[in-house]
């Protein structure tokens, strides 16, 4: 999707590569979202994000992606 979800397009958002600022890869995508696996995590997740509006969420971190604005 280049970097775009559905849900992404409509926000007019994109992740990136935090360094190269191009789209983020594919590899990227699947290890910014295998978080998303750990039970519980999804809602641990939200509300870091929602009180730390900030900081990158962890799979973010791990895949070395940044969500910007269009």
């Amino acid at each position: 999707f280049n970097g775009r979800s559905i849900g992404k397009r409509i926000m007019r958002l994109k992740v990136i590569d935090h360094q190269t600022k191009k789209s983020c890869s594919v590899k990227q995508s699947i290890k910014r979202n295998l978080v998303f696996l750990v039970p519980l995590m999804p809602i641990i997740e939200a509300h870091r994000v929602h009180t730390k509006p900030k900081h990158r969420r962890w799979g973010d971190n791990w895949a070395n992606t940044i969500v910007v604005e269009e």
